[in-house]
């Protein structure tokens, strides 16, 4: 599953219900929204770590949400929430309402894969959201790609022949380090999956990764893609 807290959070405002475990509400709206958390506007005054649960309706017309909370800061503009054990349908409604207001703009995104169909369904999903698509069938080939093109994102396959996709995001962290990247893979042991983690990958995903687990992850890689363009200095 792809870390909620790498989602973007983006401005909102609607009404939220505040409800601790003695039945105590306070009242107040939100400032932004992410799958990962929501940002409130309120006069409670909660220290970090309390337990809440929070109530919302999401501009979406379906029925309100209860999302049970933890307390992570206070700042000069409202108290910072953790959603904890969000269920799925849930999570997929705050999702589809962040990334319809998140700034929407075309990548280009490197796909490093060996397995052909693997890399045709890859390249004719993002051509379909917009994206244009690069296809290496190897580490070496996407490092060629890498400098010849200057892509925005890219997705790598954990095994590839010859250099590995482990070896590739080593390169990747000295010479691209905020380059946002995800690694696929249909047998990824936790070390290689901490391994990838370590060295910048935003996420491992299994094989066969579903067309909703891919559209899940582009929305993470347009934000990450547009921070690293900023930074960088890259044009689009």
């Amino acid at each position: 599953m792809l870390g909620r807290r790498k989602y973007p959070r983006v401005e909102i405002s609607f009404p939220v219900r505040l409800e601790d475990a003695a039945g105590r509400t306070w009242h107040g709206e939100s400032v932004n929204l992410s799958p990962g958390g929501l940002k409130v506007k309120t006069d409670a005054n909660l220290q970090p770590g309390r337990r809440v649960r929070l109530n919302f309706r999401l501009p979406d017309g379906e029925p309100g949400i209860a999302a049970s909370s933890l307390t992570v800061r206070k700042d000069p503009n409202g108290l910072a929430f953790s959603f904890i054990d969000l269920d799925q349908t849930s999570f997929e409604r705050i999702r589809r309402v962040v990334n319809s207001l998140m700034p929407r703009q075309p990548l280009k995104v490197l796909v490093v894969e060996d397995e052909k169909p693997v890399a045709e369904v890859f390249s004719d999903f993002l051509r379909s959201q917009g994206h244009e698509a690069l296809v290496a069938g190897s580490a070496e080939a996407g490092l060629e790609m890498l400098d010849r093109f200057h892509p925005d994102a890219m997705i790598v396959d954990l095994y590839l022949p010859g250099m590995s996709g482990v070896e590739l995001l080593r390169l990747l962290k000295d010479r691209r380090p905020a380059l946002p990247s995800v690694v696929v893979s249909g047998m990824a042991t936790e070390e290689e999956a901490g391994q990838c983690l370590r060295l910048g990958a935003l996420d491992v995903l299994r094989k066969p990764v579903s067309l909703d687990r891919l559209e899940a992850t582009l929305d993470v890689l347009q934000v990450q893609a547009f921070d690293w363009r900023f930074v960088s200095g890259a044009t689009v």
